[in-house]
């Protein structure tokens, strides 16, 4: 399955995947790149509090490269 990118940076999930998962509007996720330029989302359930780490180990075989400088500027 494929999609594109809106020129609001806006990018639609197909309706099957909508569905299997149980996504609706208003959903939030969590969106991860990688160094090789890969995009992960992970939907955000409501009233799920967790950390980036917490999100991350759900993420079975996830490789994440490592950088040797430490993270700066980081805005929340």
């Amino acid at each position: 399955m494929t999609t594109t990118l809106s020129a609001k940076g806006q990018i639609v999930i197909p309706r099957d995947i909508r569905l299997k998962l149980g996504l609706h509007s208003g959903d939030d996720f969590l969106v991860l790149s990688s160094a090789s330029g890969e995009i992960l989302l992970r939907p955000l359930r409501p009233g799920a509090r967790r950390s980036l780490t917490d999100a991350l180990r759900l993420f079975h075989g996830l490789e994440l490269e490592r950088a040797d400088e430490p993270i700066r500027n980081v805005a929340l």
